[in-house]
């Protein structure tokens, strides 16, 4: 009996059926038993074990996020993306460890360098800006490791997948200019460490910038990335936003709990102001008027990412270190009154 033919007689799935037989604790009690006692009635936890012990895999991967992310109720983007990974692992029967800076440690790496150096994990998916560290350690242990969501300060580095950020900040700013505002908000990260807000404002500012339109620093405003500060961005400067007619938000949480705040204070969106926010995350289509945002293609993203983490770890000759730069489309949605007139100077729009 192979796991297939055991995963069908228990009516679960692959994944499950290794799961159960690692005291997985994604798995019931009572799903483990049963699959536990048929395994043992058909030998097949003793040959299964005997697979791990030949290979020595611990089939888990580990994925590590910034201290800041902790929270996935409340950082939405994130727990989008951790989805995305964890359904692409079990395609192949993975496991997920979560690691985060200072976690159980007072050390600000040491659970991850922990795990790195003890090899709890066949490799890891770095969620992560300030990757060198981190990098230093993998390369010295030879563990296998790609990272994501990387911005421009890493387009040198191996096994990466850098998101050009700075490009999408300005097509919101374009297009901004082309639907000719001139009073222009955002709402920023307050995070110092967040590397790819500066590289978003970047972008943005240079398209204002090149057509004329002065964004002064008083309409920067900062959140920390959550609906509630997105919110209170908005009320906590209800003078500046009665004259701004667009809002450019750094991520699509912010940008939506904006939204909110007009609503409640009748601004109308979109024919008061304009919104646009970042990351195109499922909630942009879940309360009407829909969002309009920055999108990254994060299902190929976490696809090739882990043909490469995977080819890494069954030692596949034929692997080369890859480095790509993913692109970012502009989708213009409920939050932005379009005019036609100008979707043709700008290719990148998608309706």
């Amino acid at each position: 009996m192979n796991s297939k033919e055991l995963a069908k007689i228990v009516g679960v799935s692959q994944s499950t059926v290794s799961r159960a037989l690692n005291d997985s604790a994604l798995v019931s009690e009572e799903t483990k038993r049963l699959i536990k006692g048929i395994a043992a009635a058909n030998d097949f936890a003793l040959n299964s074990s005997a697979r791990s012990l030949k290979t020595k895999k611990t089939r888990t991967i580990g994925i590590v996020f910034e201290e800041h992310f902790v929270d996935f109720n409340l950082h939405i983007y994130q727990s989008h993306m951790f989805n995305l990974i964890r359904k692409e692992l079990q395609k192949s029967d993975y496991d997920v460890m979560i690691l985060f800076e200072n976690m159980f440690s007072s050390s600000r790496l040491g659970q991850i360098l922990e795990v790195v150096r003890n090899r709890k994990v066949d490799g890891l998916i770095v969620m992560h800006t300030n990757i060198d560290e981190i990098e230093k350690e993998v390369e010295a242990c030879s563990l296998p490791y790609v990272q994501i969501l990387s911005t421009s300060s890493h387009k040198h580095m191996k096994n990466t997948i850098v998101i050009d950020y700075s490009t999408g900040g300005y097509k919101v700013g374009k297009y901004f200019a082309l639907a000719g505002h001139k009073n222009i908000a955002v709402i920023s990260d307050s995070n110092p460490t967040t590397i790819s807000k500066v590289d978003k404002l970047k972008g943005f500012l240079k398209a204002c910038n090149e057509n004329g339109i002065n964004v002064p620093e008083e309409r920067i405003v900062f959140g920390d990335l959550r609906f509630k500060s997105g919110y209170n961005a908005v009320m906590d400067n209800l003078s500046m936003f009665k004259e701004v007619t667009a809002l450019f938000a750094i991520n699509d949480t912010m940008a939506l709990g904006a939204i909110e705040a007009f609503r409640e204070l009748g601004i109308k969106v979109p024919d008061n102001i304009e919104v646009i926010g970042f990351d195109n995350i499922p909630m942009c289509e879940w309360f009407k008027p829909y969002l309009s945002t920055i999108a990254i293609d994060n299902e190929n993203m976490v696809a090739d990412a882990w043909t490469w983490l995977e080819k890494q770890i069954d030692n596949d000759k034929e692997y080369i270190h890859q480095h790509r730069v993913l692109d970012t489309k502009l989708i213009l949605r409920g939050t932005c009154a379009v005019n036609k007139a100008n979707l043709k100077e700008i290719d990148e729009i998608v309706l």
